[in-house]
C-alpha cells in the first residue's frame, strides 16, 4: 500500500513525450497524451514500447495520464510476456483534478469489445476506465492477465460495464490488491452469471477494502482455494447471483462490510445448489480430509501442493450488514406468475438452461427446474456446524445485521433525482430474470437501462459536475452512505465503504486497520481458561502444531494470580506480536497465534509472568 501511495504522490512532475517516440530505458515515467487528437495513444504508446525483437525496453516503465483528459482505446493492450516473471504495467493517473477517462471505443471485429492482455503484473491508479456493453453477444475481459503468480493492485479505479469479466486471472499463485474502487454496472445484461473478477486456479492473497460493486452477476467469482483473503469495509449492492462465490479459505476476514440483495434473483431446486450445503452466500468449506470431502482435499493439492488442517483455518464474519429489499417480496412471492403457474406450485417453472448456453446435463432428466425466489442464506447452516465444531472459526452473530440500512440512494430503483422505487425498474429486473431463466411463455423484454446506476443507454455521458467527470466518489450519480447508525465494534468507523462519506477515508492506514481486525480475531479466540484446577507449577508448553502455517496454539500454566505478558520475536530480537498482556488468576490457558503476515522462519515465544520467564522455538513455515 505504501508502494502505491508513492506512485500516486511521486509522479506528479512534468515530461514531455511524444506519443511513438523512442523512450530510452533510463527515463521511468511516460506522460501519454489524451484527446480526440490523440486517439489510441495508450495502446500505441504501451505497445510500442519495445525493442526490435518485442522485448520491454523498461519492464516496469510507469505510464502517466493526465487529470482532466479523457483517452480512446480502440485496440488491445498488449504486455508481458510468459517468459518474463518481473515485469509489471504501471498505468497511473494524475492526481489534482478529474480522474483520467478510459473509453473503449473499438473499431476491429465489428466493434465488438477486446481484451487487454497482460502477461505480467498490472498496477492501476487513479482512472476512470469505462469499457463498452458487448455487441452480437460477443465476451471480453477488460484484463486478461495471464501467467501463474501474477499480481495485481488497483488504487482508487472507478470502473464501468465489465463486458464478460472486469480481471480475468487465468492460472494460480495469483495476487489481488483492491483499494478504494468502484465497480459500477458490472452486468452486460446478457445473463445472470457474468462475472467481474475471476481467477482460475488458487489465489495466494484477495485483499478488498473500502471498495464497491454495484450491479453484477458473479461480484468476484474466484472459487477456488485462497491462502489469506481479506475483505473489509466494503460495499456490495445489486447481483443477481453471488456477490462472493463459494471458496475455501485458508485464512479470510470478512468484517465491515454491507451487503445489499446479493443473489437477489434466487437459487434452483432439483439439480441446482441449496441454500444449506457448502454453497452459500458468505461461508467457509471443511477442507480438512479428516472430516470434509476428498474432493476439497483433492482441490487444495491441487492447487496448493498441501491441505491445511481444519484447526488451523482462520475465519472471522462480523460486524456485517445483509439486507434484502422488501420491494423484492412481489418477486418472491410468486407476484409475477401466472394463474396456472401458481396453481402448479411453481416459484418460477424453467424450460431447459441450454436455452441460453448451459449443458442439459445440469437438469439430470428433467426439463424443468423449480427457482426458489427466497433471499439468499448469508451464513449456511454448513458453515454454522464448522463454527460449533471449531473454535478457529468464528461467527460474531451479535455484530451481524439483517436491517435495512437506508442507502441515500435506493439499490433497485430507476433512477431519478428522488431516487425513489418505481415498479417500472423492479419489472425489468423480473424480466431479466426471467428471460435468463429461460421462464416459459413470459413474453416480456426488459430494458437495463431502467436500473442502471449510470446512463446505461448514453454510455459516452460521464458523471460529475457538467458531465466532464469526478473528482471524488461522491461526484457519481449514486450515493451509498446511509441513515441507519452502523458503527463497528472493531474500529469504531462506519461500516460499509467508506468513501461513500465525506473525509471517510481520511488518515486511513491499510496496515494499521488489518492489525485491529487481525486482533478482534484473537479476542474471540484467544486466552481461554482450560481448567479450574490451580497448578502447582508454572509452564510453558510446546506450541502445536509445529511447524505450523499460518496459526498455531500455545498453552502455559501460572501458578499465582500475576501479570503475565506472552510475545513472540523474529530471530533480531524484534517484537513481532503481543498475544497475552493482563492480569490473569491462577490456572491454565490457551491462546493462538496467527502469523499470516510474516515470513516464513524460526521464531520464538516468552512468557513472563511475575518471576517467571520461559522462552521456546516454533517454526513458521509456509
Amino acid at each position: 500500500m505504501k508502494k502505491n501511495i508513492f506512485y500516486i504522490l511521486s509522479f506528479l512532475f512534468a515530461l514531455s513525450y511524444s506519443v511513438l517516440a523512442q523512450v530510452p530505458a533510463s527515463q521511468d515515467t511516460i506522460w501519454i497524451p489524451g484527446g480526440a487528437a490523440n486517439i489510441g495513444s495508450i495502446e500505441n504508446t504501451i505497445n510500442g514500447d519495445t525493442t526490435a525483437g518485442a522485448v520491454r525496453i523498461n519492464p516496469n516503465r510507469i505510464y502517466m495520464l493526465s487529470a482532466d483528459s479523457i483517452y480512446y482505446v480502440q485496440a488491445q493492450i498488449l504486455f508481458g510476456s510468459a517468459t518474463d516473471s518481473t515485469a509489471t504495467l504501471n498505468i497511473i493517473g494524475q492526481t489534482g483534478g478529474t480522474l483520467p477517462v478510459i473509453e473503449e471505443v473499438p473499431v476491429a471485429n465489428g466493434g465488438n469489445a477486446f481484451t487487454d492482455q497482460i502477461d505480467g503484473n498490472l498496477t492501476v491508479a487513479n482512472v476512470y476506465w469505462q469499457a463498452i456493453s458487448q455487441v452480437n453477444n460477443s465476451k471480453a475481459d477488460i484484463f486478461g492477465i495471464y501467467t501463474i503468480g501474477r499480481r495485481l493492485i488497483m488504487t482508487n479505479v472507478v470502473t464501468q460495464y465489465g463486458g464478460n469479466n472486469m480481471f480475468g486471472f487465468q492460472n494460480g499463485h495469483s495476487k489481488m490488491y483492491l483499494y478504494g474502487c468502484c465497480f459500477r454496472d458490472m452486468n452486460w445484461f446478457q445473463n445472470s452469471w457474468n462475472s467481474t473478477i475471476y481467477a482460475n486456479g488458487g489465489m495466494d492473497t484477495c485483499w478488498v477494502e473500502n471498495c464497491t460493486m454495484e450491479h453484477t452477476g458473479l461480484g468476484l467469482y474466484l472459487n477456488h482455494t485462497i491462502k489469506f483473503m481479506y475483505f473489509n469495509h466494503n460495499t456490495w449492492v445489486d447481483a443477481t447471483k453471488y456477490g462472493i462465490t463459494e471458496v475455501q479459505y485458508q485464512t479470510a476476514y470478512f468484517t465491515n462490510n454491507l451487503f445489499i440483495n446479493q443473489d437477489w434473483e434466487g437459487e434452483c431446486s432439483g439439480t441446482e445448489w441449496t441454500q444449506n450445503d457448502t454453497h452459500t452466500f458468505l461461508g467457509t468449506a471443511c477442507i480438512d480430509s479428516t472430516s470434509g470431502s476428498i474432493a476439497e482435499s483433492k482441490l487444495w493439492m491441487t492447487e496448493q501442493g498441501y491441505v491445511p488442517a481444519q484447526n488451523s483455518v482462520i475465519y472471522l464474519n462480523s460486524n456485517n450488514v445483509h439486507f434484502t429489499d422488501t420491494c423484492l417480496n412481489q418477486y418472491y412471492n410468486g407476484n409475477y406468475l401466472t394463474a396456472a403457474q401458481k396453481a402448479a406450485g411453481f416459484h418460477q417453472p424453467l424450460s431447459n438452461r441450454s436455452n441460453f448456453g448451459q449443458p442439459p446435463s445440469w437438469l439430470g432428466d428433467s426439463t424443468l427446474i423449480v427457482v426458489q425466489n427466497i433471499p439468499p442464506l448469508f451464513i449456511s447452516g454448513f458453515t454454522w456446524n464448522l463454527a460449533d465444531a471449531y473454535p478457529n472459526i468464528k461467527i460474531d452473530a451479535a455484530t451481524i445485521s439483517y436491517a435495512d440500512p437506508g442507502l441515500k440512494t435506493p439499490a433497485i430503483q430507476q433512477f431519478s433525482a428522488g431516487g425513489i422505487h418505481t415498479q417500472a425498474a423492479l419489472d425489468n429486473m423480473v424480466w431479466f430474470s426471467e428471460t435468463n431463466y429461460g421462464v416459459q411463455a413470459s413474453g416480456q423484454t426488459y430494458d437495463p437501462g431502467m436500473f442502471a446506476f449510470s446512463d446505461y443507454d448514453n454510455p459516452g455521458n460521464l458523471p460529475g459536475p457538467g458531465g466532464k467527470g469526478i473528482t471524488t466518489r461522491l461526484d457519481l450519480n449514486e450515493n451509498f452512505s446511509y441513515s441507519a447508525n452502523l458503527t463497528s465494534t472493531i474500529d469504531g468507523l462506519k461500516l460499509g465503504d467508506l468513501n461513500w462519506w465525506s473525509n471517510g477515508v481520511s488518515g486511513w492506514n491499510s496496515q494499521a486497520e488489518y492489525q485491529k481486525v487481525a486482533n478482534y480475531y484473537s479476542s474471540l479466540t484467544s486466552v481461554k481458561e482450560t481448567n479450574n484446577n490451580v497448578p502447582s507449577n508454572y509452564a510453558l508448553a510446546q506450541n502445536y502444531p509445529n511447524p505450523f502455517n499460518p496459526a498455531t496454539t500455545i498453552e502455559y500454566s501460572i501458578a499465582q494470580n500475576s501479570l503475565v505478558t506472552l510475545k513472540v520475536y523474529n530471530v533480531l530480537g524484534q517484537e513481532v506480536a503481543s498475544l497475552v498482556n493482563q492480569e490473569q488468576k491462577a490456572g491454565s490457558y490457551s491462546t493462538s497465534f496467527d502469523a499470516s503476515r510474516l515470513a516464513s522462519g524460526l521464531y520464538f515465544y516468552k512468557i513472563q509472568a511475575g518471576s517467571f520467564t520461559m522462552t521456546k522455538k516454533m517454526l513458521l513455515l509456509k
